[in-house]
C-alpha cells in the first residue's frame, strides 16, 4: 500500500501557540485577569477596585481552576512550571467593566497627551511625509 493511500487518523490536536491556559470564563459585566502573586501585587490591584474571584469552579481554557488542596476559595492558577525555580502563581481578579473601561480611556488620554508633547510642531492628524527623489 502507497503512502499516499494509506489513512493516518490521529486525534484533533491544538496547536501550542492557540492554547491559552491562562484564559478564565467571562462574567457578564466584569473585566478578568490574573494577576502574578508577588509582594503588592494583588494589593495594588485591590486598590485599584479589582477583586480575587472567589469561585472555586471558575472554568479556565484547560479546565483547572484551583491548585490542589488549596484550603481558601481564591482562583490560582502555578504560572511557573520549571522544577528548578521557586513556584510562583497567579489570581483571578476582576474589575466592573464600566470602572476598567474609565480606567482605559484615563490612560489613553495620558498617552495622546504624551504624544502631543513629543509632537509639537504637527497638527493631531500629522504624521510626518516621506520625499523620494532621483
Amino acid at each position: 500500500m502507497s503512502e499516499s493511500t494509506r489513512a493516518v487518523k490521529r486525534p484533533q490536536r491544538v496547536p501550542m501557540h492557540q492554547q491559552n491556559v491562562f484564559t478564565a470564563e467571562n462574567r457578564d459585566g466584569f473585566k478578568r485577569m490574573w494577576v502574578n502573586e508577588y509582594i503588592g501585587a494583588v494589593a495594588a490591584h485591590e486598590l485599584a477596585g479589582w477583586v480575587t474571584v472567589l469561585d472555586a469552579k471558575a472554568k479556565t481554557h484547560d479546565g483547572q481552576s484551583q491548585i490542589e488542596s488549596q484550603s481558601d476559595s481564591v482562583v490560582r492558577r502555578v504560572v511557573n512550571k520549571d522544577p528548578h525555580a521557586p513556584c510562583r502563581t497567579a489570581v483571578l481578579m476582576e474589575i466592573p467593566l464600566e470602572i476598567y473601561q474609565e480606567d482605559q480611556k484615563a490612560e489613553q488620554d495620558i498617552l495622546d497627551q504624551q504624544e502631543l508633547q513629543w509632537n509639537k510642531n504637527r497638527s493631531q492628524n500629522e504624521y510626518g511625509s516621506l520625499n523620494i527623489t532621483h
